[in-house]
């Protein structure tokens, strides 16, 4: 009976995540497993019997990848100009810094090349170093290559649990800090979204002229929407003109509305109540008719008699100026008469979000286009690298979700679909890495010298774990949350950035995440090819 449930695959895959994820809520003094328990309880599956197919492995971690690099996409290549050398150090530092001491202490606990370079891959939880080790112990030491792999099933679990118990004792410790971090990367965001003010035209030079004529755009980046003249509140259409004393309202960043106080006047208080029959509504774009078009070349106020005065695509907020593209997707505030709105609507979207819906065809597109790089091989010298299944869709999620399209298609999904894709890949992966682990357990206890191998690879997990984070947080200066994502991508630990997003509620490590993330999975395949070629003449 028990054997025929262990056959069943689906049967093995439900009730583990079932349990797993029973076992991952109990917490114990505010510290739990989370959805990593269903590794351990996917240890124990394997250990009795059950298998799983290696493709949902692969495919648990193109799911979540992917999906981290939708989430982190959008802010990933500004944050990458801003600290891309310092996130280039640190995942080198980290890996380098595992790999020496996988080598140094190797060698007083008695243990040789492929145990050492398994247990460093299993201590860093990277599966891409464990598979260049391997290729590099075929061509030096053929006979010894299935050391490494049990090497890497001892260290493995220790150093999956550090890193989570890791990302979760360190936001505990400083609570305090990470809200006053959280406050400040708040107040630093507002400069970039959008704000409504008033000011009182005082510079006669604007006078006289329309609003085309003073082609506002020019010199600050600023949307107009209505104004007062004497007891009169009207649109601001591209034939409007302004007296001396007109109160107008602006929209745009507080930088730029600075620019515009300096132009117009000074700014006043008073809130500019909206005339009768005056709309703003904020609508959601779903129609091709405007989608991949400039507003200029819309000529919103000249044909619908209405004007965008705010755009966001996803998180980023956009200056709606002649220049600005909008796409599928993007969330804008229009303004005009009610008539007028409500025609703009019928053509352009719909106040109620129509794109809840999942666009299964780009989003699978975009995956397999990822899974397709992975797998290209790219030979530097002698050695022959590839991104494999987790660097491919990360790298095609960052571009695709920076540019936002694929043609006039968004490729921007909603965040339900984000959060769920990311869990159920992370979920997947780790039952299929503890199966495999579980099945060859019984193998591995009693013939091999365990404790020195569970050692080794608990003093590089904790050694590179702590040594990563001095270096992003106390040298580089990175907020806590920030550095805490920056190590879990330095260490390619796609669970503990699961844990981390879940016990900070906020999704912004996944950029520090997304950035370190492809270096170091580039330097864990070229360290994990040198360590054994270092250790054939330093170890036994």
């Amino acid at each position: 009976m028990l054997q025929a449930f262990l056959d069943n695959q689906i049967f093995v895959l439900l009730v583990t995540i079932f349990l797993g994820y029973g076992l991952g809520h109990i917490k114990i003094k505010g510290i739990s497993l989370g959805n990593s328990a269903c590794l351990f309880v996917a240890v124990g599956a394997g250990a009795l019997g059950a298998q799983m197919s290696p493709v949902i492995t692969n495919l648990g971690i193109i799911f979540f990848v992917y999906a981290i690099g939708l989430q982190a996409g959008p802010q990933f290549f500004r944050l990458f100009g801003r600290r891309g050398v310092k996130f280039t150090a640190l995942a080198i530092f980290t890996v380098c810094a595992g790999a020496a001491a996988a080598l140094l202490l190797a060698r007083p606990l008695g243990l040789g090349t492929s145990i050492a370079a398994g247990a460093f891959a299993g201590a860093m939880t990277s599966t891409p170093a464990l598979a260049s080790a391997i290729n590099t112990i075929e061509n030096y030491l053929p006979h010894a290559s299935g050391l490494a792999s049990v090497s890497y099933a001892i260290a493995y679990p220790f150093g999956l649990l550090s890193e989570i118990l890791f990302v979760q004792i360190v936001p505990r410790i400083y609570r305090k800090k990470i809200t006053e971090e959280r406050e400040k990367e708040a107040g630093e965001r507002e400069k970039y979204h959008f704000a409504t003010r008033q000011y009182r035209l005082t510079n006669s030079n604007l006078t006289g002229k329309t609003i085309e004529e003073l082609d506002i755009h020019k010199f600050c980046r600023v949307n107009l929407t209505r104004y007062k003249h004497g007891n009169d509140i009207h649109a601001c259409l591209p034939e409007t003109h302004f007296e001396l004393n007109d109160i107008v309202v602006a929209v745009g960043t507080p930088a730029e509305l600075e620019k515009f106080r300096i132009l117009v006047g000074e700014e006043i208080e008073a809130e500019l109540p909206r005339q009768a029959g005056f709309e703003i509504k904020d609508i959601f774009v779903s129609s091709s008719q405007v989608a991949g078009k400039h507003l200029r070349d819309l000529k919103l106020p000249e044909t619908y008699g209405v004007t965008v005065s705010r755009l966001y695509r996803g998180d980023i907020a956009i200056a709606p100026t002649g220049d600005a593209v909008l796409e599928i997707g993007d969330f804008i505030r229009v303004v005009g008469p009610q008539e007028n709105v409500e025609k703009f609507i019928k053509t352009a979207g719909s106040e109620k979000r129509r794109l809840d819906d999942t666009n299964i065809l780009i989003l699978t597109m975009g995956m397999f286009l990822g899974a397709l790089i992975g797998e290209l091989p790219v030979q530097i010298g002698s050695i022959t690298l590839k991104l494999g299944a987790a660097g491919g869709p990360l790298f095609v999620a960052l571009i695709l979700s920076h540019f936002g399209k694929i043609g006039k298609w968004s490729v921007r999904v909603p965040n339900a679909t984000k959060f769920f894709l990311r869990d159920l890949g992370l979920v997947f992966f780790l039952i299929g890495v503890g199966i495999k682990a579980g099945h060859d357990l019984p193998a591995i206890v009693g013939e091999y010298n365990i404790p020195a191998i569970f050692i080794l690879g608990a003093i590089v997990s904790i050694l590179s774990l702590f040594a990563s984070y001095f270096l992003v947080h106390r040298v580089f200066g990175i907020s806590v949350s920030q550095s805490l994502g920056a190590v879990c991508g330095a260490k390619t630990s796609s669970p503990s950035l699961g844990i981390l997003l879940k016990t900070l509620e906020d999704d912004s490590p996944a950029v520090s995440y997304a950035a370190a993330y492809p270096v170091a999975l580039i330097a864990l395949t070229i360290v994990g090819q040198l360590l054994v070629l270092l250790g054939m003449g330093f170890l036994k």
